[in-house]
């Protein structure tokens, strides 16, 4: 994310806005969220099927997609494309996130 967002003063808000839409729109409404005790790490994971956002979700939300990378939309969008174009296509449980706070790192969460 640091590559896509790189600069430093506004990346933070860019990734809670980010982040904030893949909660709402992947772990809550086609997949779990999981969270260790006191939020120090998350994970999204998706059952089969559920993988891919539909076009119809993404393009609702493109204002909020924008907010989040600004004038780094397109090379957001051409990344992610990339990576549903080689995306497995077997069913398969998918984990597109996982995050532990640095402070919690290495503990096992």
């Amino acid at each position: 994310m640091s590559w896509l967002l790189p600069d430093r003063n506004s990346r933070l808000e860019r990734l809670r806005r980010f982040f904030t839409l893949e909660l709402k729109l992947v772990g809550l409404a086609r997949g779990t969220v999981w969270t260790a005790e006191g939020f120090p790490g998350a994970a999204i994971t998706t059952p089969p099927g559920e993988w891919k956002l539909p076009m119809t979700v993404a393009l609702r939300n493109g204002r909020g997609f924008a907010r989040a990378f600004g004038g780094r939309l397109p090379l957001a969008t051409a990344l992610l494309q990339l990576m549903e174009h080689r995306h497995l296509r077997e069913p398969h449980h998918y984990i597109p996130y996982i995050g532990v706070v640095p402070a919690a790192q290495g503990r096992g969460l």
